[in-house]
């Protein structure tokens, strides 16, 4: 009734009223189009500085035109974007509108922290791997004492990217004191990154293969279960927008809660900051989940050199039982530890996954 009211005080003639209504239709689509195209532009690239060609646009999601349809739509919507992001990120596809810029990398800097306990073979694996498979321009060795082991001696030699660094560690956060070494240590690997930019590594983690392709995205987590984004590995530039969130998150600190702020307050972050991050899917980025953990210590049920991850996570101190103390293993040990937990440091220190019975070692010789 109001439209037809409409025409008539217009004096607009029926043959015209179809004409105008098409025009207005694409007038809409149109302004559609361009805020979608904005939008998009700039989710894309205003964490990165760069503009679109062709050697740095990659996939939004995983490739499949569902997906892409999905992104563009979330990218138009911001609404939309409240009710779709749980799925995305749970599954681990969804990466947001943010494309990496391999003009301008994360610096190939990895950071390593150790806390009131002692320097062990694990630890000293863990180094080996990055150094050979990595290969960064430096590692620091951030640590509130001094370390002067064997091991320690054999890897500042044999290892010329190692640096210690002395660091204190943070006592509290948000004025209330941080409960346990691991909450300490949670706090200060993001003040490190914001310090310095780089990788960020736990010492119970072992390359698998180059992480080049990642170090163009502004800050990346790897997705551990449907609310979990993994802190074991960080990597990022100092000026990203979802560290500063990260870190900021800490002033409301909950020392009785294990994993809030470390592991829950960044999944929800990147609900609400889907630009500023790019979130590998489970078992991607490390492998395996917190959920298979167990299974290290199996035969032939994980089949981690297909993984297709850049990290495998040994889980130090979550697996009593299954194993003797880890602190306690030897080069010896791990040459017959008949499990996948065995099979994989094998790999990263002696290059070959199977039981070793000769009696070859690195520690009684130099590296060349």
């Amino acid at each position: 009734m109001f439209i037809r009211r409409s025409w008539r005080v217009l004096r607009i003639s029926r043959k015209h009223r179809f004409t105008l209504t098409a025009y207005v239709i694409a007038i809409v689509i149109v302004y559609m189009a361009t805020s979608f195209m904005v939008r998009c532009q700039i989710n894309r690239y205003s964490f990165t500085g760069s503009l679109p060609h062709s050697d740095t646009c990659q996939p939004v999601a995983d490739g499949s035109m569902v997906q892409l349809c999905d992104s563009i739509f979330q990218c138009f919507s911001g609404s939309l974007w409240e009710h779709t992001s749980r799925n995305y990120l749970q599954d681990g596809h969804f990466t947001g509108c943010l494309y990496p810029d391999y003009r301008h990398p994360v610096p190939k800097i990895v950071h390593y922290i150790l806390l009131e306990s002692d320097f062990n073979f694990i630890h000293l694996i863990s180094i080996f791997s990055v150094s050979t498979r990595i290969k960064p321009t430096a590692i620091i060795f951030h640590s509130d004492f001094q370390p002067n082991s064997t091991l320690w001696k054999w890897a500042v030699r044999n290892i010329p990217e190692l640096e210690y660094r002395f660091v204190a560690a943070p006592r509290e956060s948000g004025g209330v004191q941080l409960s346990s070494v691991q909450h300490k240590s949670d706090v200060l690997r993001l003040e490190i990154l914001l310090q310095y930019s780089g990788i960020y590594l736990d010492l119970d983690t072992v390359s698998l293969k180059s992480i080049d392709e990642l170090l163009g995205y502004d800050f990346v987590m790897g997705r551990d279960s449907s609310n979990v984004l993994n802190n074991g590995i960080l990597i990022g530039r100092k000026t990203s927008e979802f560290l500063r969130l990260y870190r900021n998150g800490y002033s409301l600190y909950y020392p009785s809660c294990w994993g809030c702020n470390s592991v829950l307050r960044p999944n929800r972050i990147a609900r609400r900051n889907r630009q500023a991050i790019h979130i590998l899917p489970p078992d991607q980025l490390i492998y395996p989940s917190f959920n298979r953990r167990t299974w290290m210590f199996h035969k032939n049920v994980l089949d981690w050199r297909n993984s297709g991850a850049y990290f495998a996570h040994l889980w130090d101190g979550t697996h009593h039982g299954l194993i003797e103390n880890v602190a306690e293993l030897t080069e010896a040990k791990i040459k017959v530890l008949d499990n996948h937990f065995g099979e994989i440091l094998r790999d990263a220190w002696f290059g070959t996954s199977e039981i070793i019975y000769d009696d070859r070692s690195r520690l009684l010789h130099e590296i060349v």
